[in-house]
């Protein structure tokens, strides 16, 4: 839920569908897939890892709390897979222009078993697997 006063922190991706190490269907070519937020966002994602006004692709974000999913805010893409590993890297904006500094991570192992991280930048990107710090 959103506190009040002025909103100085980024989004926290709290959860996904599929959620970490989730195995999905072979020859899957659209993965339906969900991000659950801590406050209202708008998110976007891309094949490489750029600032967040770079990124192309969009989600559809809901503006409301969903009781059901833990009163988190859900944003749905359609990742399109390709045959090998698919990396999709996302950046969240909440209403009040706080932005993720550093993209977080979901991919794709040779369309088998879905995997998430946070996108590092130490002189190159170092992939860690993260299951439950917020994601």
């Amino acid at each position: 839920s959103v506190k009040p006063g002025p909103d100085l922190t980024p989004v926290i991706i709290e959860s996904s569908n599929p959620d970490n190490l989730a195995t999905i269907p072979f020859n899957l070519d659209t993965l339906p897939f969900t991000l659950y937020l801590n406050e209202p966002s708008e998110c976007r994602y891309s094949l490489t890892d750029v600032e967040y006004d770079a990124m192309q692709k969009s989600f559809v974000c809901d503006e409301q709390e969903d009781v059901i999913d833990n009163n988190l805010f859900s944003c749905l893409a359609a990742l399109n897979l390709t045959i090998g590993d698919n990396e999709f890297f996302v950046r969240c904006k909440d209403s009040s222009g706080n932005v993720n500094a550093e993209s977080y991570l979901f991919w794709d192992k040779d369309k088998g078993h879905f995997n998430q991280g946070l996108a590092e930048h130490l002189g190159k990107h170092a992939f860690l697997s993260i299951l439950k710090r917020g994601l």
